[in-house]
């Protein structure tokens, strides 16, 4: 029981961990099953998590319930997230968020726009 119920954790793991990335991916960078099914998703995931939960729960107690609680939320993501982004199963995130490159490339053309036209014309 104990056994299934950590596979059903770690199998909740992975498809937060799966629904986590694609969601911090740009629009155009999600996987399609993630942009028409997102909240079912994340819904199956929860049900899946709090049967893992449960499983634990019957077959060893409250103390493992938190134990494997700790584990889902602090442990497992540093092992998933690694696996799905060497697997490509998730995107890699932008660079470049917010366009800050564009916006600084863009500021400095028109702080060079500035200082030809004070050299031209005395300010």
């Amino acid at each position: 029981m104990i056994i299934l119920g950590g596979l059903l954790l770690f199998v909740a793991c992975v498809i937060h961990c799966w629904w986590a990335g694609n969601n911090a991916a740009l629009p155009w960078d999600r996987a399609p099953a993630f942009a028409d099914h997102a909240k079912g998703i994340i819904y199956w995931q929860i049900v899946v998590l709090i049967s893992g939960l449960i499983i634990i729960w019957i077959a060893k107690g409250f103390i493992a319930v938190a134990a494997a609680a700790a584990i889902y939320f602090f442990l497992l993501p540093l092992i998933t997230m690694p696996l799905l982004k060497g697997l490509h199963m998730i995107p890699d995130p932008d660079p470049d968020p917010q366009g800050t490159r564009e916006f600084n490339e863009m500021m400095k053309e028109m702080r060079e726009r500035e200082s030809e036209i004070e050299k031209r014309y005395g300010s």
